[in-house]
């Protein structure tokens, strides 16, 4: 089972749409569309310097989600007037980019498949710059999708700032559980919410390192900042070590993007030392100051 990391997130209950008056008691309301998706990938290689761009008409968020490597990536959220989609976008990440143009069904689509949505194209504009500028995409066409609210689908979730955080928040890394070792480090400010994540699932198996970093940037865009390193060896990279009668501690040395090592004090659940990332356009120490963290060891339960 796919966990996802740690997030606040307000719980909402969506209300469907009534029937027009003039419909009849007991016709079918048409479907309407959920979720708008395009992909966007260099030709033949769909790995590296890829985006994903994801709107929720009616809960009024569009969500570009960039991809450097498989380890690295931003994604941002916009806020938008809440309305049905009628086949056209016309989108402004401000400093960014902009995505504009039609999205169309691919003919003979059913509404509501059981594929999970309709194969469709994007035919228009679209042009992105990543945080530094040292990441751009740019397109006429586009493979599409289109999702109706008939179908099971999970949109963003909140409102006002926290629907654009939780809508990054949700495009990130997550890890594979259960794990024998789960470390989680955060602190929050009114600059950014900053995670580091490591886990295990034996102390000689691979390890996951997750960081996260989520902040504004100008124009009111919600962006997170991620590191995603799998398959790390766990004995050469992290180590937990507990005194009798004493919860664990533990030290962590994670490969590159990573810098330096964190150590980690039960007595005062805090992460400090050397321990830093370099992130897409941005490098942050993750110990200085301390983040507040938490160690679970089950296999020394």
């Amino acid at each position: 089972m796919r966990i996802a990391r740690l997030f606040a997130v307000v719980q909402i209950v969506v209300a469907f749409a009534a029937l027009p008056s003039g419909a009849a008691a007991n016709a079918e309301p048409a479907p309407r569309v959920g979720e708008i998706s395009v992909y966007l990938s260099p030709p033949g290689n769909t790995e590296r310097h890829a985006l994903e761009l994801h709107v929720f008409p009616q809960r009024g968020v569009a969500v570009v989600k960039t991809r450097m490597s498989e380890e690295r990536g931003v994604t941002y959220a916009i806020a938008l007037a809440r309305q049905p989609f009628e086949g056209s976008l016309d989108l402004t990440f401000p400093h960014l980019g902009k995505i504009a143009g039609k999205v169309v069904a691919a003919p003979g689509q059913e509404a509501c498949g059981e594929v999970g949505g309709e194969d469709a194209k994007f035919r228009g504009k679209l042009s992105f710059r990543g945080i530094g500028g040292h990441e751009r995409w740019s397109a006429t066409r586009a493979e599409a999708g289109l999702r109706d609210t008939c179908l099971p689908i999970e949109p963003p979730r909140g409102e006002g700032d926290v629907l654009l955080t939780n809508a990054v928040a949700r495009e990130g890394p997550g890890f594979f559980g259960p794990n024998f070792i789960a470390f989680f480090a955060r602190s929050f400010t009114r600059l950014r919410y900053l995670e580091f994540v490591a886990v295990a699932q034996d102390a000689k198996g691979p390890a996951t390192f997750l960081a996260t970093d989520v902040e504004w940037l100008p124009g009111k865009v919600a962006a997170e900042r991620w590191i995603d390193r799998t398959g790390v060896e766990a004995d050469r990279t992290l180590s937990v070590e507990g005194e009798p009668q004493m919860p664990s501690g533990a030290k962590f040395t994670p490969p590159a993007p990573f810098f330096g090592g964190g150590i980690y004090h039960p007595r005062t659940k805090k992460l400090t030392g050397s321990l830093g990332v370099r992130f897409p356009g941005l490098t942050l120490r993750l110990a200085r100051p301390a983040l507040e963290a938490e160690l679970t060891d089950e296999e020394r339960r």
